[in-house]
């Protein structure tokens, strides 16, 4: 029996790093981004949202793609966790779900980053990287908060869930914080779980990173409500294919990013940092959480820097 390992992310813990460097390369059908075979993880994707999945006839498309072969079956998609900002939080325990219904058998692999540092830098991905926010950081966080974003980042909640539809043992949660104290441990432990080997990256390169200077982001989000002013109507008027579309917008993301970046030496150097009201409300939020959640996984999430009670 072919083992089958299913990534569910969560955003920004390094899965682009994993998707390039690990299960691309190593001798396992992969599905997932940076994949010949994405289309079939985009699809199950879409299909659980619009609730047509079907369990089995999705298992029995992998198994005749992936072939007779005794490969390892790795497939990855970080919205397996749901979307990055917990928007409609029913959707990763519908993905759960239909998950184990087409694969009861998998393992599922988890990566968890410090909750107070994964927000600084999503929310630095959205104005610098790939998207076009324009929110004063505080603005962000009191919408976002109230939108799903806090709800999604109390780890216990999803990973508890998926530990009692699966079992203690098919479920594996690595602190992304592990990658910077110990790159080896944490990339063998990957692997080891998946059942692959793998050449080991002689340095960890960083992959999709944000920037965190105030004055650069500010830059950026300047930028954005220029962008997204003019982009619409631009729009409008040419009404590009998709293709195009896409390829016009991802421009403007690089472009904006390289001008932040020259500009970065005679800009302020101040670091993006929390309001002190909803950093302590954060901080005691998550604590809490993590303090379950060192408990479902057994490992002591202070050691790497968590908030925990």
């Amino acid at each position: 029996m072919q083992k089958i390992t299913i990534h569910i992310g969560y955003h920004k813990t390094g899965s682009t790093l994993l998707q390039k460097q690990i299960f691309s390369q190593a001798d396992a059908f992969y599905s997932g981004p940076n994949s010949d075979h994405l289309r079939i993880t985009r699809e199950m994707l879409d299909d659980i949202q619009a609730q047509g999945f079907n369990p089995k006839a999705f298992r029995r498309n992998v198994l005749d793609i992936a072939g007779a072969q005794q490969r390892p079956i790795i497939l990855s998609h970080e919205e397996f966790s749901g979307w990055p900002e917990g928007k409609c939080m029913d959707l990763a325990y519908r993905m759960a779900d239909n998950l184990h219904q087409a694969f009861p058998e998998a393992g599922i692999l988890c990566i968890i980053r410090n909750q107070m540092d994964w927000i600084k830098s999503l929310y630095a991905y959205r104005c610098s990287v790939k998207g076009s926010e324009t929110r004063s950081f505080t603005k962000y966080l009191k919408s976002q908060g109230d939108g799903g974003l806090f709800e999604k980042m109390q780890y216990d909640k999803l990973i508890r869930y998926y530990h009692d539809l699966y079992t203690p043992d098919q479920c594996m949660v690595i602190p992304f914080e592990m990658i910077k104290n110990d790159a080896d441990l944490f990339f063998d432990s990957i692997a080891k779980f998946i059942g692959i080997n793998y050449d080991r990256p002689s340095r960890t390169p960083v992959i999709n990173k944000s920037i965190k200077s105030t004055s650069q982001l500010r830059l950026c989000r300047t930028l954005n409500v220029a962008f997204n002013l003019i982009y619409p109507r631009y729009n409008k008027i040419v009404n590009p294919e998709p293709e195009k579309e896409i390829i016009t917008r991802y421009t403007y993301y690089a472009l904006r990013l390289k001008l932040a970046n020259l500009l970065s030496p005679v800009l302020p150097k101040k670091q993006l940092q929390y309001p002190k009201e909803i950093e302590k409300y954060l901080e005691s939020l998550f604590a809490g959480s993590n303090s379950k959640l060192t408990q479902i996984i057994n490992t002591d999430l202070s050691r790497y820097g968590y908030p925990v009670r």
